[in-house]
């Protein structure tokens, strides 16, 4: 996947990597949710545009691959293909 900003608190840079996405987590305090609906349009646009927005994970060895933001755009991601 490409697109993948991590953050570490220690740096002030954000890195922009490449990683494949079974390696992500999704954190336990996401309170968004989507319609059916709206899921559905998301998987097809990723389907045909690929992610346009990185998903934004933490680099912290504690916390390592957990996403900060992107939890939708993961789980159309890894439906999508």
């Amino acid at each position: 996947m490409k697109g993948l900003l991590l953050m570490n608190k220690k740096s002030p840079k954000l890195q922009i990597v490449d990683v494949d996405i079974n390696i992500l987590k999704e954190s336990g305090y996401n309170p968004r949710e989507i319609s059916d609906g709206e899921y559905a349009n998301l998987v097809k646009s990723i389907k045909i545009h690929s992610i346009v927005q990185p998903l934004i994970a933490n680099s912290n060895p504690e916390r390592a691959n957990i996403l900060v933001a992107g939890h939708q755009r993961l789980r159309a991601s890894r439906e999508a293909g």
